[in-house]
């Protein structure tokens, strides 16, 4: 019985870390060097990401879209202040410069009237 738990452990811990690897890769000194993110945005609807940036980092995001309708991507400082505001295409690469140390606020909104598959690269 000690030794099922022991490889039951062992296998979590490896799914766990591929899991880990497969949404980020990771630098040499262990901090996050590009993050994937994917989802559903419903009809006429948002979907948010808080990121955690350091003052001084040069952010860039990658958002592509499945095609069936058009989104638009917002980012707004933690005092809701617009940084990046783009309407007019369906995938694009977005970036800016952190000012602080701190949350920033991703907006995918759906321009559409059906969902729309989306996947963005942060890094």
């Amino acid at each position: 019985m000690k030794r099922l738990f022991t490889i039951f452990t062992i296998t979590l811990a490896l799914l766990t870390i591929d899991y880990a690897s497969a949404a980020d890769s990771t630098t040499a000194d262990n901090t996050i060097d590009k993050t994937e993110i994917t989802g559903r945005v419903s009809a006429n609807d948002c979907h948010i990401i808080a990121y955690d940036a350091t003052k001084g980092e040069k952010i860039i995001v990658e958002l592509y879209g499945d095609g069936d309708t058009d989104l638009a991507l917002y980012v707004y400082d933690k005092e809701e202040r617009l940084i990046v505001d783009d309407e007019l295409s369906d995938d694009g690469t977005y970036g800016w410069t952190a000012e602080y140390t701190g949350k920033y606020y991703i907006v995918v909104k759906n321009q559409g009237d059906v969902y729309n598959e989306f996947r963005m690269v942060i890094q």
